[in-house]
């Protein structure tokens, strides 16, 4: 039987989500770990997508698979994870699903934010999930910038190398940037799914134009290159979270606890 969890993480200490050779501290591994130890046996997560070292997750859905003979209703799967979990990692939702459910290929839209804040100084409370932003923003010309990256286009002068794809053609759905109190910015961007620290390179890039009041046909420009030299430098990881991963309800069988 297929089962989806979703969990949420504090990333500052690990070395991303995907398990790696020389390390164990990767999200996947404590998970893995976890669920090796509840259901005695060895088990394989498969993620929504491979978060970047440093990078948050309010919402990381995985999925795995379980021999059909258990009988779920002896565990209280999320007690029983929350209790073995490092504190910055929590086991949220838990569905059994169906077995065509995959956690990567399933998932209909992917939701970033990417929290900044405005200020000449840091600000020692907000260092570690925030990017200290030191310019003047101009509004209205960064608005205008996200409107060039609305709909579908190719990403590649966002994509950072290491992870081959069939295509770089992906769908911003939605992009906006919200003005909140004392100086704090969220990038919120929705799509159908993004390429390898694509959205940190748009942030980095998008600073760098509004910092040069640059035209938005720059922007458009440095879409038609299709390089990752034409666009600006990576934004920090600190700052990014993975919001929300949306996947269609006919996949789901029964909630668990």
């Amino acid at each position: 039987m297929r089962i989806r969890l979703d969990i949420s993480y504090d990333g500052t200490n690990y070395q991303g989500w995907q398990k790696q050779k020389h390390t164990d501290e990767t999200i996947q591994t404590k998970l893995e770990s976890c669920l090796k130890k509840l259901f005695a046996a060895d088990i394989q997560c498969i993620g929504s997508g491979r978060t970047d070292s440093g990078v948050h997750a309010r919402q990381q859905s995985v999925h795995f698979d379980l021999d059909d003979s258990i009988q779920l209703e002896k565990y209280k799967i999320l007690s029983a994870l929350n209790s073995m979990l490092p504190s910055d990692i929590s086991a949220d939702q838990v569905y059994h699903v169906k077995k065509d459910f995959h956690a990567l290929s399933s998932a209909e839209e992917k939701y970033y934010i990417y929290q900044m804040y405005l200020s000449k100084y840091p600000k020692a409370l907000r260092e570690r999930y925030f990017h200290q932003v030191h310019q003047k923003i101009d509004f209205k010309l960064f608005n205008s910038y996200l409107d060039v990256l609305k709909g579908k286009k190719d990403f590649k002068s966002f994509q950072t190398a290491g992870t081959p794809v069939p295509d770089t053609i992906r769908e911003i759905r939605q992009i906006f940037l919200r003005n909140l109190d004392d100086g704090i910015l969220e990038l919120h961007i929705q799509g159908d799914g993004f390429l390898k620290q694509m959205v940190r390179n748009l942030v980095g890039t998008l600073l760098d134009l509004d910092k040069r009041l640059a035209a938005p046909e720059e922007l458009s420009e440095i879409l038609q290159a299709k390089d990752r030299s034409a666009a600006g430098k990576t934004a920090p990881a600190k700052a990014l979270f993975l919001h929300k991963v949306s996947y269609p309800s006919a996949y789901i069988l029964k909630k668990l606890s």
